[in-house]
């Protein structure tokens, strides 16, 4: 190879100028040890350094720190560079950077593992920098990394300050690479510091790699942007981007990058603003020249979706031809499926929400339909080829049969539930849970179903999706077994109730303890508006059972029947029949 050739030949000259006086001079070894770095021969590169009879200069010292950094060698790699400094040898920009990547790929675990300790050995080589050296023309690398590193260590509350006091070491103006990784650091930490990253974007003179009259980076905007999004400060953003990015789009990047948009579109939907979320959606190719991806659609239907729950909340209903929010998901959801984008669970499974606060069944079901995991399970066989679609997600079923309970579908609640229930065996079956109950008893309670609503309680209480009976402790310290209602509905509570008051016409009913039956009810804390589930039980007990249930005392979360009205009704049940 060249480099067994050269070394051959540098053999050679020793040879022949042994004897003579003559010394090979820095110029051959300098050469000799990037030879030795060209091919990762750490071992000769050190050889070379330590047998040269003239003085090394910083090429020298370069190559072996470039050859150790390779090889993973950090301290080696500092070792020779505090030698440097110490024969008083410049460091240039390309000593600092190996350094950098002899820090960042250092084969010891415990310190490639630790931005801790990455940025305590940079701050090790800082201390000992010269003055010109803590420009960023030369020094540029290891402020970037120090930086980087410090932000990423894991105490949130001094990451940011260390990070800024690397920052604040810079000796004159800023790179592009230092400015953006600080602004990345104030976009990280908890609280984000937005108005840092704004000063810093505004106070900070950027040349390099910079566009327009601002010179402010595509990159550095982008970070306090999102800076700014985090915060929820996305009227600040905007104006960052409308300052600073206003002299076009470049074909490559555009103005600002595609993670900034999307924080911005998530901020807009945290502060009730899906109008400017869809807006930011609409304007990323032709306005910010960025493309969008899965989740920028993503992040619009969920506030498309936040916005129909909380105009349903408020009662809200637009009259005329007014676009609604839920028809802004769907629309939302057809473009990206046209644009080939392929939606992730959760972008259907807000599109469903939206669809339930609306009471759309028709269209919640749609969506589901559309879903690889799910239309199999509703009968639609031309998915079953597709190899490991998602697993089906039971939000999505929980929130279609909430919208068919709102619809007033209870027929159609009732068949999606029973035939997601039929394919437990499929492997991407979903098992119904409480939420799910909860929603089909609400709607075949609505359409007067009862004895359907029964029996759908009782085989969620055999399949222990619902367990109402819990042991609680008296107010006597002992410990009995009581129906905890508070999480319940009011109709599944009455439900719950009905199906207890028939267990106790069974000739194989248990009584528990010979005691008062007492059903936890909770205190209305929870609630909306005033406490419901306290009154629906006592009028249930009172207008279809004809018994005057009670509020514990001493526990008014609580009702209890007692065991002498069970007694009176059942031998009134028993003399009826």
């Amino acid at each position: 190879s060249a480099f067994e050739i050269a070394m051959y030949l540098l053999d050679l000259a020793r040879d022949q100028n042994s004897g003579k006086g003559i010394d090979l001079n820095v110029f051959v070894y300098s050469a000799s040890i990037w030879m030795a770095e060209a091919v990762g021969d750490y071992q000769t590169a050190v050889q070379l350094l330590r047998e040269m009879k003239c003085s090394p200069n910083n090429i020298c010292y370069d190559g072996v720190i470039s050859v150790l950094s390779q090889n993973g060698l950090h301290r080696e790699a500092l070792y020779f560079y505090y030698e440097m400094q110490h024969l008083g040898l410049s460091a240039t920009r390309k000593t600092y950077r190996r350094l950098v990547s002899a820090v960042d790929n250092a084969s010891d675990p415990e310190i490639s593992m630790s931005c801790q300790k990455k940025a305590a050995l940079l701050d090790g080589v800082m201390s000992v920098m010269s003055e010109k050296d803590r420009g960023v023309l030369i020094g540029g690398p290891l402020f970037e990394s120090l930086i980087r590193n410090h932000g990423n260590a894991t105490d949130p509350g001094t990451s940011y300050q260390a990070a800024r006091m690397a920052f604040d070491s810079i000796i004159g103006p800023v790179d592009d690479a230092c400015l953006s990784a600080m602004l990345r650091v104030c976009s990280c930490v908890n609280p984000v510091k937005w108005e840092e990253a704004i000063m810093l974007l505004h106070s900070s003179d950027i040349v390099n790699k910079a566009m327009g009259p601002g010179l402010v980076s595509r990159r550095a905007l982008s970070y306090a942007v999102i800076a700014c999004a985090k915060a929820d400060q996305w009227e600040e953003a905007l104006n960052l981007i409308e300052l600073y990015g206003n002299q076009g789009i470049t074909e490559q990047s555009g103005i600002v990058s595609v993670a900034s948009i999307n924080s911005l579109i998530r901020a807009c939907g945290r502060s009730s603003r899906p109008d400017i979320a869809v807006q930011l959606l609409n304007d990323m190719s032709v306005r910010y020249g960025c493309q969008p991806d899965e989740r920028s659609y993503r992040l619009a239907i969920i506030a498309c979706n936040q916005a129909e729950h909380r105009e349903t909340r408020r009662g809200d209903s637009a009259t005329g031809p007014v676009l609604k929010w839920w028809e802004c998901a769907l629309s939302l959801l057809r473009r990206m499926r046209e644009d080939d984008i392929k939606p992730s669970l959760q972008t259907f499974s807000s599109a469903v929400s939206a669809c339930e606060a609306a009471g759309q069944w028709q269209r919640a079901i749609g969506v589901l339909e559309l879903m690889p995991s799910f239309s199999p399970l509703l009968g639609d066989d031309k998915m079953k080829e597709m190899n490991d679609p998602e697993p089906a997600n039971l939000y999505c079923l929980n929130a279609a049969i909430s919208a068919c309970e709102k619809g007033g579908a209870w027929v159609e609640a009732l068949q999606l539930y029973e035939h997601i229930r039929s394919m437990q065996d499929n492997k991407n079956a979903v098992m119904p849970n409480f939420i799910t109950v909860n929603s089909l008893l609400i709607a075949l309670e609505k359409a007067n179903q009862l004895e359907l609503a029964e029996s759908v309680y009782k085989d969620a209480v055999r399949d222990k999706i619902v367990s109402p009976w819990k042991r609680r402790y008296d107010n006597d310290g002992k410990l009995r077994k009581m129906m905890d209602l508070h999480k319940f509905s009011a109709p599944m509570a009455k439900i719950a109730v009905r199906s207890y008051m028939d267990s106790l016409l069974s000739p194989r009913r248990k009584v528990f303890d010979n005691a008062d039956a007492v059903f936890i009810v909770g205190k209305g804390k929870r609630s909306e508006e005033r406490p419901v589930l306290m009154p629906t039980i006592l009028r249930l007990f009172r207008e279809e059972f004809g018994i005057d249930a009670t509020i514990d005392k001493k526990n008014t979360g609580r009702v209890r029947l007692a065991k002498e009205s069970i007694e009176r009704f059942i031998e009134k049940k028993k003399w009826n029949v």
